[in-house]
């Protein structure tokens, strides 16, 4: 039986496993994966410290769902703007993502500082998320949209990867250093991203 803290939790938010995701991710920011717990993200939320065992395993079960709680976010965010632009070309289309990646991250960028910690745990780093968001089916909207692309450029396969690499590069590059206030964000981003795609894409 859920005590009073979890239900009024559930109750606001609808979800007690989002609601302790989203402080496991505030931890894991602020303190590190060494001094993450499940007992300390218990105690974030108000709920007994047996209540997250009710939706992970253990610390490395509750790792593994962070990472697909933020990719999942992300993809919702991406799949907005397909559905968005149905019909619209390649090229449009794939500015449109880079462009939901990067704010997305930029309002987000505890989620991002979260992706970035390398030591979550096994193949939890930037590689996976690299295939998530290019090479896994589930996952690999900007890969479609690239693939697109470079259809339509009719751009060979060495081209094809440096075309990926490039956009990643840019996009994943840029985000950062904005998320973590180690570039200027006066609000206008997203006009200096559409320059330095124009010139990419």
């Amino acid at each position: 039986m859920k005590s009073e803290s979890e239900q009024i939790i559930t109750g606001r938010n609808g979800n007690l496993k989002n609601a302790l995701i989203e402080a496991g991710v505030r931890l894991l920011c602020d303190e590190g994966v060494e001094k993450l717990s499940l007992r300390r993200v218990a105690a974030s939320c108000g709920v007994s410290h047996g209540a997250p065992y009710n939706h992970f395993i253990d610390k490395h079960d509750f790792l593994l769902t962070i990472q697909s709680y933020i990719l999942n976010e992300l993809k919702k965010s991406l799949l907005v703007v397909l559905e968005n632009h149905q019909g619209e070309k390649a090229a449009v289309q794939l500015r449109l993502l880079c462009r939901s990646y990067v704010s997305f991250m930029v309002e987000h960028p505890h989620y991002l500082r979260a992706l970035h910690m390398n030591r979550i745990g096994p193949n939890i780093d930037m590689d996976t998320m690299f295939y998530h968001l290019f090479a896994d089916p589930d996952y690999g909207l900007l890969l479609n949209a690239l693939s697109l692309y470079t259809q339509e450029r009719h751009l060979e396969n060495p081209e094809t990867i440096r075309t990926y690499l490039m956009v990643w590069s840019l996009i994943h590059g840029y985000a950062t250093l904005l998320a973590e206030n180690m570039l200027r964000n006066d609000g206008d981003y997203l006009a200096v991203l559409d320059c330095m795609l124009e010139k990419l894409i």
